[in-house]
């Protein structure tokens, strides 16, 4: 399991900066940043789908707790 987590940090760090200055020259400074919030958000929905459901749901405690300070 450790080798598999190393790889995927090694192929982020040589494709992280590759894709980021091509998604800055062909659409602009603020894509990549744009890109990488998308990609943050799709990986918290999929947190919660996968842990969080059935009976004990937990995910909507945590989207409402955001609006109700």
């Amino acid at each position: 399991m450790g080798q598999i987590i190393g790889a995927g940090y090694g192929i982020g760090f040589i494709l992280g900066p590759a894709l980021g200055g091509w998604l800055s020259y062909y659409y602009g400074f603020s894509m990549p940043i744009l890109f990488t919030s998308i990609l943050a958000l799709i990986n918290l929905l999929l947190f919660c789908f996968r842990f969080f459901h059935g009976d004990d749901c937990f995910y909507p405690f945590l989207l409402s707790s955001l609006w109700n300070e």
